[in-house]
């Protein structure tokens, strides 16, 4: 049998990145390892397939350079002394149309995702709440932020899986933040999702 030793194609791409299109950044992506669309389903919308990028990698909120969630001796100091909630930490920013409700809602689910309970399943030991505030100085509307933390991309790929994928059977622990997610996103229809945003935070000192 003759032996093909010519070089092949992927090989070569795989030694000349440079030679690789240029593909611009996506507005509001975060690019690690995988793309995550973790903020969609809170906007009301459908989320991307998963081709629906040049590059193969998935659409979602931020550009970041390099790996966000890599740690250091320090950060992961930090983050087991709670001193940082986690290397990557996510806002949602939303308004709310009927605040005493939200308030009543909200006083009987956020002890629900204490650091301990959370480590009750391993899956979600990684997803941290970071909490609920309102925004002050903001008069003509009811504007709060939620924040949530994640050790891991695999932890935002979970928590968009849990609130995407129908077909998931979760735990006690992840039907609570399915939950959680489904009652957050009624309140800020409510108000129109045309008002939420969303802001990717990273950690300065983790590495």
């Amino acid at each position: 049998m003759r032996r093909d030793n010519s070089p092949r194609a992927p090989r070569r791409a795989i030694e000349s990145a440079a030679d690789a299109p240029t593909v611009p950044a996506l507005p509001l992506e975060v690019r690690t390892g995988i793309s995550v669309s973790f903020s969609e389903h809170m906007r009301g919308r459908e989320r991307p397939p998963a081709d629906s990028s040049t590059d193969g990698h998935r659409q979602s909120d931020t550009s970041i350079a390099g790996d966000p969630f890599a740690m250091g001796a320090t950060g992961h100091h930090l983050v087991m002394r709670h001193v940082l909630l986690a290397p990557v930490v996510v806002a949602w920013r939303y308004r709310i149309a009927n605040t005493t409700q939200f308030r009543n809602w909200l006083s009987t689910r956020e002890i629900l995702f204490n650091t301990d309970r959370m480590a009750l399943d391993p899956e979600t030991t990684g997803i941290r709440y970071g909490g609920t505030f309102r925004c002050a100085g903001i008069e003509d509307a009811a504007v709060f932020k939620t924040f949530w933390g994640f050790l891991s991309e695999a932890d935002m790929q979970l928590q968009e899986r849990l609130a995407t994928d129908p077909g998931v059977r979760p735990t006690i622990v992840q039907l609570e933040l399915i939950e959680f997610m489904t009652g957050l996103k009624r309140f800020i229809g409510e108000a129109g999702t045309e008002h939420f945003t969303q802001d990717v935070l990273t950690a300065v000192a983790v590495n």
